[in-house]
């Protein structure tokens, strides 16, 4: 059984819980966008379980890549460390869809268990740094049962 955002599933033998937790703003932003938070989890996969912080960069390298060849161009990728103690990696993405200039953070951690969390806030590129410190303020309140 797993409890996905207050449901109960089973979760068959040979399945993942790979469960998305989305969060919008009631109202777009002044872009026409609206912000949303994304958190997903999912498995770190077996050829990059060698070591935990190398792994979880390995990770983040693999993502960025991904990104650079299906997001449509053009694409600008920052990465850096976060700016808490933590020291994980985050990616900021500044890429266009359907015309529309976009902004993500994306922050990357992976727990003991081998899986990886995701936070991915995405908001208009002319709207992201009003909205850039509630995202933050959402990872920051998060916890996995």
């Amino acid at each position: 059984m797993t409890q996905v955002q207050g449901v109960t599933i089973t979760c068959p033998d040979g399945w993942l819980d790979k469960s998305m937790l989305v969060l919008s703003a009631a109202k777009p932003g002044p872009s026409g966008v609206s912000p949303n938070f994304v958190v997903t989890h999912e498995p770190m996969p077996d050829d990059l379980r060698f070591a935990a912080e190398d792994a979880l960069n390995a990770f983040v390298e693999r993502q960025i890549e991904q990104m650079r060849t299906t997001l449509p161009g053009p694409v600008s990728i920052a990465r850096r460390q976060a700016a808490d103690a933590s020291g994980l990696p985050e990616l900021r993405v500044d890429w266009t869809a359907d015309r529309i200039p976009l902004t993500q953070w994306i922050g990357y951690n992976q727990t003991d268990d081998g899986t990886v969390t995701i936070a991915t806030g995405t908001a208009g590129k002319a709207d992201f740094s009003a909205v850039e410190p509630v995202f933050h303020a959402m990872l920051r309140s998060f916890r996995i049962a």
